[in-house]
């Protein structure tokens, strides 16, 4: 799950940084969430 979540991260930036897609800002908002979580529940 970290994985796939930073591959989407890192996904969702370069598609900010080549098309600016509008909706990424929907990941680009919860993902940071998702991954602090994912972190905690590998703890």
């Amino acid at each position: 799950m970290n994985s796939l979540a930073i591959t989407m991260f890192g996904g969702c930036h370069y598609i900010h940084a080549v098309a600016a897609l509008p909706r990424c800002s929907v990941l680009d908002v919860l993902l940071p969430f998702l991954i602090a979580s994912n972190a905690t529940l590998n703890l």
